[in-house]
This record gives C-alpha cells, sequence and structure tokens, in this order.
C-alpha cells in the first residue's frame, strides 16, 4: 500500500492472517503489487502444520512448482499434470482469506506459496 508522506509517495507493509476455511495457516506480509498479483512473505502457524495435511502438502507442491517453473519448463508442465488435480478442492475452494490488523476479512484466491517464504495472491 502507497501512502504519501512529505509529498514523496513510500510503500508501507500491511500484515495479514492467512486463513483457509476457520483454520489460520500463517501470517502475511505484503510487500509489493503488481495488479492483479501481490507479493509478500509468509510464516507458517506451528499449530498449522500438524492440523491440516492436504493444505500443507498443497504448499509443498506450490513451493516445488514455483522452483521448476523457474528451472525447467517441460519438468514444471509435467510435475504440474501429475499432481496439480490432487489440490482441485483447495484450487477452486472460495474459502482462502486474509485478515487485516483491523480484524477486516478479504477474500483471496488460492494463494502460491514459493521459496523463501515468498507469497503471490489475488484479490477474489
Amino acid at each position: 500500500m502507497y501512502k504519501e508522506l512529505n509529498h514523496k509517495r513510500i510503500y508501507v507493509t500491511v500484515k495479514y492472517k492467512l486463513l483457509y476455511k476457520n483454520l489460520e495457516v500463517g501470517s502475511v506480509e505484503q510487500l509489493n503489487a503488481d495488479f492483479p498479483n501481490l507479493f509478500g512473505k509468509y510464516e507458517l502457524n506451528d499449530s498449522f502444520l500438524t492440523n491440516e495435511i492436504l493444505v500443507k502438502n498443497y504448499i509443498q507442491y506450490s513451493i516445488q512448482a514455483y522452483i521448476l517453473m523457474n528451472q525447467d519448463e517441460e519438468k514444471w508442465i509435467e510435475f504440474i499434470g501429475l499432481e496439480e488435480s490432487k489440490y482441485e478442492e483447495l484450487i477452486d475452494s472460495e474459502d482462502w482469506k486474509l485478515i487485516d490488523e483491523k480484524n477486516e476479512v478479504h477474500k483471496i484466491m488460492i494463494p502460491n506459496f514459493c521459496d523463501q517464504n515468498q507469497i503471490i495472491w489475488r484479490w477474489y
């Protein structure tokens, strides 16, 4: 988010809680945006890591897909062809959301989890 400060436009980070349904997956800090995508860093909740296996597996899949996409397009296409259908329930879900510091709910499409705890998402 940009704000004016002394007639200069500066970028201010925004922090959110990331939820799937009512499960708090972790926290997200928005660092940048380039319509229609938003970018940031994420941190997973420790309790989440043991409770929701499908979402946990999707995150691992998403990271691997991101790495392959940047390394070898043919392997990436093969990988998503074999693995993506396992996560259709999550991909098609309207239950992903970010909750900001004012407790306002913002619906998002399923986020892409990337290496180095980076995350990419779009508003629903």
